[in-house]
């Protein structure tokens, strides 16, 4: 265990010192002050989501050197679209680039988008091919409009979701900058990438649920509830809750932005509708599936063994948890329970309380 954390440590290092190195040399200093202070990883627990590209480089049989640049650029465009992610939705007022105020916050983020495309321009001098190079910054910059895209969406039809709708744009936003990183670093090793992006693509809304979870079960800060955010959980209550119910709770909804008392309520009507239980088996199809699309590989190596741990330990849950049924009080704790367990904090390249720790919030 000693060896893997050393060598997990020595590859963030790695990535840090290669971030750094760009951003100096880019005279972006204060943007080299706000990542510091904001991305420190915790060295004594799992694998920062940083390394995916790491890790499923080597398990393609790609060059460790060359995926530090692309975890690099994948990490520095995180930070960008979770700067601006967090000023759309007026939820920065714990990071540390909320002190700059919103045009200094805004000009950061850019310069990160930027500093993300030099990172991706410096692979041909680290030894990889041109033409894949160029294919990386190509998927890089679709993606980013795809998340774009999905977060339009969020943004404009977010009080109106179904849960088809839901999943449509959480795939677009977390998924699919999930999905990039591990197909972005696979890519160094091998054309046959889908697997690898099937399995990001589950992680990334896997993450998303935490997200959901602790932002109504275990929040930080303010609740989604509290910020009047129509989360799955919300969404699922409202889509089975019978016609009484569901005004009942749409009025909870809207005055658990200023009231406490119907904050309360609406989450323990949206608990006793079977949420917990919901978001627990949806949760494990995800979790099956990304380790369905990584055990097609048929690779062995030790960074495959990783990610597959990295499944098994962080999104751990009973094979016979989701045969509880959500008629009770006990049961309903019980699923609270497990959800906790299960969709809980992993070590995501996030500032300290933000939510999810690999649940990149994402929640970009």
């Amino acid at each position: 265990m000693k060896v893997a954390a050393q060598m997990r440590d020595e590859r963030v290092k790695r990535v840090y010192a290669f971030i750094k190195d760009l951003l100096h040399q880019g005279e972006m200093l204060n943007i080299v002050e706000i990542w510091e202070s904001a991305f420190l990883v915790d060295k004594e627990e799992g694998t920062p989501s940083l390394l995916l590209p790491i890790l499923c480089c080597q398990a393609a049989g790609g060059d460790e050197d060359q995926a530090t640049a692309v975890a690099a650029a994948w990490f520095l465009l995180y930070l960008a679209a979770r700067i601006l992610d967090d000023i759309e939705d007026s939820d920065a007022l714990q990071t540390p680039w909320s002190a700059m105020g919103t045009p200094q916050a805004i000009n950061a983020a850019t310069g990160l988008i930027f500093a993300s495309q030099l990172a991706l321009a410096r692979l041909p001098r680290m030894g990889a091919d041109r033409e894949r190079a160029l294919s990386l910054l190509e998927d890089f910059n679709h993606t980013t409009l795809r998340i774009c895209a999905g977060q339009q969406a969020d943004l404009t039809e977010g009080s109106h979701l179904c849960l088809e709708r839901y999943f449509s744009i959480a795939g677009a936003k977390s998924g699919e900058f999930f999905a990039l990183a591990c197909r972005a670093g696979a890519l160094l090793g091998t054309d046959e990438v889908a697997p690898y992006s099937e399995f990001g693509y589950n992680l990334g809304v896997l993450i998303q649920m935490c997200d959901d979870f602790e932002g109504i079960w275990n929040p930080q800060g303010h609740s989604d509830l509290a910020a009047g955010r129509r989360t799955l959980p919300v969404i699922y209550a409202l889509t089975v809750a019978p016609p009484s119910v569901r005004d009942h709770l749409e009025r909870l909804l809207v005055k658990a932005t200023a009231e406490r008392k119907a904050e309360e309520e609406a989450r323990q009507i949206i608990t006793e509708l079977g949420a917990p239980h919901y978001l627990l088996i949806e949760a494990q199809i995800r979790r099956r599936r990304a380790e369905a699309a990584l055990r097609s590989t048929g690779s062995s190596s030790p960074a495959h063994r990783q990610l597959i741990a990295l499944l098994s330990e962080r999104f751990r849950v009973p094979d016979d948890a989701t045969k509880i049924s959500p008629l009770s009080d006990s049961t309903q704790d019980q699923a609270l329970a497990l959800l906790g367990s299960f969709l809980s904090p992993f070590d995501h390249p996030g500032p300290a309380g933000s939510g999810l720790s690999i649940c990149l919030d994402p929640t970009l």
